[in-house]
Parts: C-alpha cells; sequence; structure tokens
C-alpha cells in the first residue's frame, strides 16, 4: 500500500547494488514484505505501512537518515494508501512527469509526498491554459507593483513555511513582526487572507505558479 520511488536527479546513474541492500535494510525495519527493483530509470520500493498517518509519517522521519544521504542523487517521493495496482500505476506517471515541478515547488523537502505531486501538475496545467493563469497571475502584479517584498514573503509563509509565521520569518532573515506586518498588507491589498481557507488558496496558487515561471 506504500511506494517509494527515487528519481535519479543526473542522467546516466548505474544500477547500485549497495543501495538497494541499504534501502532493503532500512525498510525491513518497518515493513515485511519489502519488493524493491529497478524500473526503467527510477528505484521503486513497495512496502506495506501502516494503516495510521502519525506512523507513516514517523516512517519517514525514521529514513531521514538515509533519505538525506540520498538527497543529492535523487528526488524522493512517497506514495501512500494505494489500494490497487491502478492506483500504483497511475501515481508512478503522475510522479515521473511531475517530480521535476515539484521539486522547484518544495526545493527543502527532503522527500515529496502524493499531495506534492499533484498540486505540480495542476500548476502545470493551469500554465498550459494562459487564459487560466491569468486571474492568478494579476495577483502576482498587484503585489509587486505595491511593494517588492510582499511576493517573496507570501512566497516564504505559503510554500517554505506551511503557513507559520515563525519558520518564514527564519527563511526570511526578519522579525516575526515584520512577517505580521506584511501579511496584514497583504490582506489589506488583495482582500485574501493568507492564513484562512479558502482565502489563502488562489494566493497559494499563484506564488506557485510565479515559483515554477521564475526557476
Amino acid at each position: 500500500n506504500q511506494m517509494w520511488l527515487f528519481h535519479p536527479r543526473h542522467s546516466g546513474q548505474k544500477y547500485d547494488d549497495a543501495l538497494i541492500r541499504r534501502l532493503f535494510d532500512q525498510f525491513q525495519r518497518f515493513s515485511d514484505p519489502v519488493l524493491i527493483s529497478y524500473y526503467e530509470e527510477n528505484l521503486v520500493v513497495f512496502t506495506h505501512a501502516s494503516q495510521r498517518y502519525d506512523e507513516r509519517s514517523q516512517m519517514v522521519e525514521d529514513m531521514s537518515g538515509l533519505v538525506t544521504e540520498q538527497a543529492g542523487h535523487y528526488d524522493i517521493v512517497c506514495f501512500d494508501c494505494l489500494a490497487t495496482t491502478a492506483d500504483v500505476r497511475q501515481a508512478y506517471l503522475d510522479s515521473t512527469q511531475y517530480v521535476g515541478a515539484a521539486r522547484k515547488l518544495y526545493p527543502s523537502k527532503q522527500v515529496l509526498r502524493a499531495s506534492d505531486i499533484l498540486f505540480a501538475g495542476q500548476c502545470q496545467q493551469i500554465l498550459a491554459d494562459g487564459k487560466n493563469a491569468a486571474q492568478y497571475l494579476r495577483l502576482l502584479s498587484q503585489m509587486e507593483e505595491s511593494n517588492p517584498v510582499l511576493l517573496p514573503t507570501a512566497e516564504a509563509y505559503l510554500l517554505d513555511a506551511s503557513s507559520n509565521m515563525a519558520c518564514a520569518a527564519k527563511r526570511l532573515f526578519v522579525h516575526l513582526n515584520t512577517v505580521k506586518y506584511r501579511l496584514h498588507l497583504i490582506q489589506d491589498l488583495l482582500g485574501y487572507v493568507p492564513g484562512k481557507m479558502p482565502d489563502a488558496f488562489p494566493l497559494y496558487l499563484a506564488v506557485a505558479l510565479h515559483r515554477l515561471m521564475n526557476q
């Protein structure tokens, strides 16, 4: 019910028997059985993960050492709750198509998840349809024209800090109150509350499109 994909970051990466043995030993701590093999150029791992979200999240945390070690060589994606082989096939196709965009959107994430891949795909489709993207690009223009610090603040707050002001302040090297002030400016300017759904969604999508276009 769980699939991990290791997409090579560089062309020409060769079959790595030592890495397969290392992955098998690591994953066997959490799952039995474990299936590992190369498919196309990607290394694929199938496991039987817990039904509980918190236990699956803990598993990803416990894998952090190996993930950190391989992050320079692979983009790593984890798909949970795969019920059928059709789910697996679609997840694999989506991941191979959109992993590059997802990595641009979330450069600091060591392990990308299904939601990251799905959202990256949606962003790519919106960019392909210029008419649909226009409404979000207007939000970007409004922020840039009003104050050049608003857009990077919204980008850090929504994409990098998971709507956590303290984390955003740390990433931007500014005081927490500075982030609060800037978010209030965005709210006054656009009429959307950055930390409240569904208001935050158009802003989230706008800054994601901006990041994809400028990477």
